[in-house]
């Protein structure tokens, strides 16, 4: 094969964007292909000369005293015509010119050649778009097909409804952002299939990192995150460095920072907490925006019992229980809510329990408490419930 066949491999090889090495083996496979095709009984080998850019195609023939099939063997003062050394019983390798396998050959070479290119092509992607998992990407939409098809510039991905933010709605053109989440390797002819999200916890976070500059410096660290996708989400920062203030650099100037991922998110409400590792503390933030009058930790159980003000006791609950739920999924402590009213008859009822009995037992609260899990959506009393469908 002489070099301007190479130099044009060499353009293929850029134009792809893959390396000269697999266009050149697939040019191997396929006239090795070829050439077995033209004569089925034989066997080829092709060898690629680096230095001199060209490629060889040979047939592999036994050295025999008498020659009964030509395609498979060759006597031995031929075969030392071309290897010297041969005995009987060998294997010289006949030189045969890549030409002469003919058009229909060179046309199944052809569509090997196209067809383990588009094969390597594929690969490439799998394996680049495979280090991407996790990235935030910007995608153009394309059609509606069983989820959103969007464009990503040198590939299409899907957005499947599951990860779509419910209310959503998209046209072909839109710009969104989403994040890379899985990538599969598609059946053959098929190009990989990048998964995209918008309502994973990572997707929030990410584009925290994006907006907010301090934290893609490691000043602020993104610690937790809750979401309800596309209503209301929780995240807790802290501060690496004393003099900075966490939630005010997500916020930003006048909300800037903090305005852009809530339009990019369509309207998601979005609570900032203070980490810290006072489980008190940490729970009386997190279940703004509602204000606690008291809270007490119990360890043991990893529950946190708090205390609001009667006015306040919907918005700690939130609606159908988010807030406290998101709560829950921030903190990972279960969280037992009561309001004043609720208190100071619970502290009565112990005190009459206690000075009625002969031994004084320690209060129990259980009937009163409020428990909030987050795999479930119990533990509102029916008073909590009256209050929550009047939201």
């Amino acid at each position: 094969m002489n070099r301007e066949l190479i130099q044009l491999l060499e353009q293929i090889a850029r134009e792809k964007g893959l390396p000269l090495k697999v266009i050149v083996e697939a040019v191997i496979s396929a006239i090795e292909l070829a050439a077995k095709k033209q004569r089925d009984k034989s066997r080829f080998d092709v060898e690629y000369d680096e230095e001199s850019g060209t490629l060889h195609l040979y047939a592999i023939k036994d050295v025999v005293a008498q020659v009964t099939d030509s395609k498979s063997e060759i006597d031995l003062l031929s075969a030392r015509k071309i290897e010297p050394t041969a005995e009987i019983g060998d294997e010289v390798y006949v030189e045969r010119d890549i030409s002469d396998l003919g058009r229909i050959s060179a046309q199944k070479a052809r569509q090997i050649i196209s067809q383990k290119v588009k094969e390597a092509e594929k690969y490439k992607a799998f394996e680049a778009y495979k280090e991407r998992i996790g990235e935030v990407v910007l995608a153009t939409v394309q059609r509606i097909d069983n989820g959103v098809v969007v464009s990503l510039g040198d590939s299409e991905a899907i957005l499947p409804r599951r990860e779509q933010i419910p209310g959503e709605f998209y046209k072909r053109g839109d710009k969104i952002r989403a994040m890379i989440t899985d990538v599969r390797l598609g059946s053959s002819g098929k190009w990989p299939q990048i998964l995209l999200s918008r309502t994973s916890d990572d997707f929030l976070f990410r584009l925290f990192e994006i907006e907010v500059p301090e934290i893609a410096e490691g000043i602020v660290e993104l610690v937790a995150v809750a979401r309800d996708p596309g209503v209301r989400a929780k995240i807790g920062v802290r501060s690496l460095e004393k003099n900075v203030d966490p939630v005010g650099a997500c916020v930003g100037m006048r909300g800037a920072r903090i305005q852009s991922i809530v339009r990019e998110l369509r309207g998601e409400k979005i609570d900032i907490i203070e980490w810290t590792d006072n489980p008190a503390e940490l729970v009386s933030r997190a279940i703004t925006p509602a204000k606690v009058q008291s809270a007490s930790v119990h360890s043991a159980d990893r529950t946190v019992d708090i205390v609001v003000a009667d006015d306040q006791l919907a918005l700690a609950i939130g609606k159908k229980g988010q807030n406290a739920k998101l709560a829950v999924r921030l903190t990972k402590w279960r969280i037992n809510i009561l309001s004043e009213s609720e208190r100071k008859v619970a502290v009565q009822a112990s005190f009459e329990r206690a000075f009625s009995q002969t031994d004084v037992e320690e209060p129990d609260l259980e009937e009163d408490d409020t428990y909030f899990d987050d795999e479930t959506d119990d533990g509102v009393t029916a008073e909590q419930d009256a209050l929550d469908s009047e939201i």
